[in-house]
């Protein structure tokens, strides 16, 4: 006998990616789950499992209810009169506002306007990329890292990375290299509402682990750290393997940028390297950043390929490190 699909799971596929009404059957395994176990009033909070429930009845409610005998107005009807009342009255007033916000359609809202700011920042990214000579000048940022990856291999006494493929890249793995995308093709993008969402995908497999040549200039993941736009790529050379980030942010025009940048890098454990730009060495790896007047970049070096938990803990301090840069420029309005 085939699985049941999770009905949960079900109804938040549909509700976030708006395909359809939810359908009756799916939504009264949910819905049941509150008529037979009710929430005790207070001071009795109701169970997390039941709030996992409601939370997805709240979804299923502000989207509609499909069937073709009406009979979900009606178990919405149910719903207002019997199931959100008791819930209102055992849940604090901050708690309740969350599912509040999902019956007023607050949060798809939200999400829909976070999506557009997000893709109007990768279009004018790609945008600003299709207007530069391939030959010539990159983006800061890419030109930043290109010169970082050949003074590399020049101090190491290797070939440039530009060069040829790496030695540990298979004849599939280059295959699959090309069949996603080269430095003129767009690629889809995950795009993620914050670092612990996109640190969560990678560790779930969701946003698989794949690293590219440096002539490969397509973005892995990009997310949102606060206001500022994130993009994400993971490039190998010969002999070593990197984590990039880059921000839409900047502060080396800063007044006092220098003494700020200091204060902060020194309390992170950074070296001074040169002007705004600064490296960590660790037992394994070696994080690199530079800040530049409209962006800011951080990188980890090591010499074998990230696993999945590896990348996650790498990410979380270089997206931590970014995070405590933003925040020591933000009495400056950034």
């Amino acid at each position: 006998m085939a699985k049941r699909a999770d009905p949960v799971a079900s109804i938040r596929k549909i509700y976030n990616e708006e395909i359809r009404a939810i359908p009756y059957p799916v939504f009264m395994r949910c819905f049941d789950k509150l008529l037979v176990n009710p929430p005790e009033p207070k001071p009795t909070a109701p169970s997390e499992d039941l709030k996992k429930y409601f939370k997805t009845v709240c979804m299923a409610v502000e989207r509609g209810v499909s069937d073709t005998e009406r009979r979900g107005e009606d178990r919405i009807r149910e719903f207002y009169d019997h199931v959100y009342p008791v819930w209102k009255d055992s849940l604090s007033e901050d708690e309740f506002k969350g599912y509040q916000d999902i019956l007023d359609g607050k949060v798809r809202e939200e999400k829909k306007r976070r999506e557009r700011q997000m893709q109007e920042s990768f279009d004018e990214f790609q945008e600003v990329r299709k207007k530069r000579d391939p030959g010539a000048s990159h983006l800061r940022f890419e030109k930043a890292m290109q010169d970082a990856l050949r003074e590399e291999e020049r101090r190491e006494g290797r070939q440039e990375p530009n060069d040829r493929p790496s030695e540990k890249t298979t004849p599939e793995e280059q295959g699959e290299l090309e069949r996603k995308g080269g430095d003129g093709e767009k690629m889809e993008v995950p795009a993620m509402d914050s670092a612990k969402q996109l640190s969560e995908a990678i560790l779930s497999g969701k946003v698989p682990i794949r690293y590219t040549e440096p002539e490969n200039k397509n973005p892995l993941a990009a997310y949102y750290s606060g206001d500022k736009y994130v993009t994400l790529r993971l490039v190998r050379t010969r002999r070593s393997y990197y984590l990039y980030l880059n921000c839409s942010g900047g502060y080396s025009q800063r007044e006092d940028a220098q003494q700020r940048v200091l204060a902060i890098t020194s309390q992170l454990g950074y070296e001074e390297k040169d002007d705004f730009r600064y490296n960590m060495q660790g037992k394994n790896y070696t994080f690199k950043l530079k800040i530049g007047e409209k962006s800011t970049h951080l990188a980890c070096r090591t010499e074998t390929p990230l696993s999945r938990e590896a990348f996650a803990k790498a990410f979380d301090q270089l997206n931590a490190h970014l995070e405590k840069i933003e925040d020591a420029f933000r009495d400056e309005g950034t």
